[in-house]
């Protein structure tokens, strides 16, 4: 569909059309009534209108052939007005008809989404879907917005107890895929087209969603259940999750920079390479898997790391105060600059992490696992080793 640009003409109705010729016609005729008596009396050098008419017929032929050019040129000016104002209330026409064309397809896909039969159900995800981008075509986002917001709305719904079973997994999953895929990267590098659209998914089951290489970062996620759900690279900058449930979700290569985690749930998670800098987080992470994962500068006061897989993570001036990380696994993590004033690392493996500048007031490190190559802040001085 081409992209129509949105305007302010009225259509002209066919009466006031019949208005405008008729005006002007009769415009056209006083015109050149009055140009033929001017051309005439320069033809005969006085005005023929009080002292007679003294010219010849060739005379006479010259002023009226001069006259007809005129109002000729005058009539195609004329002509070419109407036809633009007729051009300009076609298109009026048309982008109406086009607008009510497409405020017709709502309905009827809203209807869709209504049905009880999960195969129309199924059909009008798409027809919203293929009407959302439509409504972008024609210039106006704002309706496009509606029909993300509908799709949304159906997702945040709660399953009825007729509803549940694997039909209705169908449909779930292909407003996921519909909301993931054109949020995605394209292949040549743009961004997807529902990239900046806001995804209204609070509270919403999510539960076993694959939105992997998704940018949702203007997504709501407020106590989503996106419990084992794919994430693998998942924009979710600043994206807000509180109260969200991540168990077992895989986040591998994530990016949460920014993003709310106020009180998610990330037991048994894998952020591998997930980066989490600058995040506000008050969570558990217990036995959550964070290799690798980037979490520099992030606020993790009072978080729940028990047994947390840690490994060559980067805890760049990590505000860890009172976490604990009873049983963490932090080998070879960086942790220089962090601040674990109060955090109990009671039996963490300590091995080749590096805790240079690191505030370490009030930690516990009974049975904390650590050897000669593990970095300490200066002049701190270790509690017994049980090195392996």
């Amino acid at each position: 569909m081409k992209r129509a640009q949105r305007s302010n003409a009225v259509r002209i109705q066919p009466t006031a059309l019949r208005r405008w010729i008729v005006a002007g016609t009769l415009a056209t005729t006083a015109v050149g009534g009055g140009l033929l008596l001017i051309f005439a009396r320069l033809q005969a050098g006085k005005a023929v209108w009080t002292d007679g008419f003294f010219l010849n017929g060739s005379q006479w032929f010259d002023a009226a052939r001069t006259t007809v050019t005129l109002v000729g040129i005058i009539g195609l000016g004329g002509a070419a007005f109407l036809a633009y104002r007729k051009q300009v209330s076609t298109e009026a026409g048309h982008l109406l008809d086009q607008s009510t064309s497409l405020r017709d397809r709502y309905t009827i896909t809203a209807e869709q989404l209504g049905h009880d039969s999960a195969a129309i159900r199924l059909a009008g995800v798409y027809a919203l879907a293929s009407l959302a981008d439509d409504w972008h075509d024609f210039g106006n986002d704002d309706e496009r917005q509606v029909c993300v917001d509908l799709l949304c709305a159906y997702l945040r719904t709660a399953r009825s107890a007729e509803r549940i079973d694997r039909q209705e997994e169908n449909v779930r999953s292909a407003i996921i895929d519909v909301l993931a895929g054109r949020s995605r990267k394209r292949s040549d590098g743009m961004d997807g087209p529902w990239v900046g659209l806001r995804f209204a998914l609070f509270g919403a089951d999510l539960t076993r969603a694959n939105l992997a290489g998704a940018n949702l970062s203007s997504a709501n996620l407020t106590g989503a259940n996106l419990s084992s759900a794919g994430l693998v690279g998942v924009n979710l900058t600043r994206v807000d999750l509180g109260g969200a449930n991540l168990a077992s979700a895989f986040l591998f290569g994530a990016n949460l920079t920014g993003a709310n985690l106020t009180n998610a749930n990330l037991n048994s998670a894998n952020l591998t390479s997930m980066n989490l800098g600058a995040a506000q987080l008050r969570s558990t992470l217990a036995e959550a898997n964070l290799t690798g994962a980037s979490l520099v500068g992030a606020h993790l006061t009072g978080a729940n790391l028990t047994g947390a897989r840690l490994t060559c993570a980067k805890l760049t001036n990590t505000n860890l105060v009172g976490a604990n990380l009873t049983d963490a696994i932090l080998l070879e993590a960086d942790l220089s600059g962090a601040d674990l004033s109060g955090a109990d690392l009671t039996g963490a493996n300590l091995i080749l992490a590096n805790l240079d500048g690191a505030n370490l007031d009030g930690a516990n490190l009974t049975n904390a696992i650590y050897d000669t190559h593990t970095r300490w802040p200066e002049g701190f001085s270790p509690p017994g080793s049980i090195s392996s």
